[in-house]
């Protein structure tokens, strides 16, 4: 988990670079890319407490806007992997699906035409014949899905918001998307949009989008119901597929409290 941490600050030094940005002159682009492609067949949901990407595993209360559920739609499990093989959702080289050229010529045309390259520790930068331009090499990884979403939901198991337990609370919850290191709204006619950062649930459905690989719910108010006290609450995520499939994942029980 402290690698989870420090990665996360590291993403946050990332995030500082918009991928909008102004192409630097004097710099030649030259981009490879690796994509990974994945069947939506598991939703994983982790809690953890932060904010703008800096996320600590929950130890105890944790305030109910620092709250972070973590999404992951991916092709396996941890179970599913060999003994000797780390799980990680983002950018394995197992479960993969066949690509789908389409989408993977628009989202190239759109970082080639918007987005400078990201880089933690500098760039390869090699001097050309002419002096005046440098050559900047990166290697992109990129997930993405190829079903529709039509739907997501988030139940809680205690009041929250005036809602009963099993009532809809997905009006309150926001996405915020921190990872992979590039992150696409791409639409059910596969055309990119922009890159996800942060919207309202109903928002991002309103886009008729594809699934995100990687998406964090979080809520921006303080339910009245934990005002006054620390309440023990369980949330239960279901997002549905445009072919009926319904997809669903559930947090442990996590203490929230009003302190911000």
């Amino acid at each position: 988990m402290k690698n989870r941490f420090v990665f996360s600050l590291l993403l946050l030094l990332l995030l500082t670079c918009s991928c909008m940005e102004k192409i630097a002159p004097g710099v030649r682009y030259e981009w490879t890319y690796d994509f990974y492609n994945r069947a939506c067949s598991y939703l994983s949901l982790t809690a953890f407490q932060g904010a703008y990407g800096a996320f600590l595993p929950i130890d105890g209360e944790v305030p109910v806007k620092q709250l972070r559920l973590c999404l992951d739609i991916t092709s396996f499990t941890s179970d599913m992997l060999t003994s000797d093989a780390e799980y990680s959702p983002m950018y394995y080289s197992g479960y993969t699906s066949s690509s789908d050229k389409d989408i993977e010529k628009h989202i190239i045309e759109y970082i080639e035409k918007n987005c400078q390259p990201r880089y933690l520790f500098g760039d390869l930068m090699n001097k050309s014949q002419t002096p005046e331009i440098r050559i900047s090499q990166r290697d992109v990884q990129i997930e993405y899905r190829t079903d529709l979403c039509s739907g997501i939901q988030i139940f809680a198991d205690q009041t929250l918001f005036g809602k009963g337990p099993g009532e809809d609370l997905t009006d309150y919850y926001r996405l915020e998307f921190y990872e992979p290191d590039y992150i696409f709204l791409i639409t059910k006619d596969k055309e990119v949009i922009k890159e996800l950062n942060r919207m309202s649930v109903r928002e991002f459905l309103d886009y008729a989008p594809l699934v995100f690989p990687r998406a964090y719910l979080y809520t921006g108010k303080i339910p009245p119901e934990v005002q006054e006290k620390s309440l023990d609450v369980s949330f239960t995520v279901k997002i549905s597929l445009g072919d009926g499939t319904v997809l669903s994942g559930k947090s442990p029980s996590i203490r929230i409290i009003s302190g911000q």
